[in-house]
């Protein structure tokens, strides 16, 4: 990984109803192929995979690929309070309010939105 660059972590597990890995690999795909153009992506498929790694390195944010992650993206948050945790979900929280901890993006937003989304511009 180059040290200049930003770095992201991309947790591509996790389902939400009846939404299964499988149905969103080419989106998925297209996305991490978006932020590879701006920035270092490691991409993991297990959560304890995702976890040893921040634990060795420095990531300046963790992307879920699932509204069912949400959870665990909370706890990460928690314990990296200075890591941006951004959840990928086709069913985004639509409140008013901002989550304090979580940065929610649609699924259809376009590749290039997301990477705003993700790089905090």
């Amino acid at each position: 990984m180059d040290p200049t660059r930003k770095a992201v972590l991309f947790m591509n597990y996790g389902t939400w109803g009846d939404v299964t890995l499988e149905s969103q690999d080419e989106s998925a795909k297209l996305i991490i192929e978006s932020l590879r153009r701006t920035v270092d992506v490691e991409v993991v498929q297990v959560l304890r995979e995702g976890l040893a790694l921040l634990r060795e390195r420095r990531f300046d944010a963790v992307v879920f690929r699932s509204r069912g992650t949400e959870g665990t993206a909370r706890r990460l948050k928690r314990e990296e309070p200075d890591v941006r945790v951004v959840v990928l979900s086709g069913f985004p929280p639509i409140d008013a309010v901002p989550d304090p901890e979580l940065i929610w993006v649609d699924k259809t937003t376009s590749p290039e939105e997301f990477t705003r989304a993700v790089l905090g511009g």
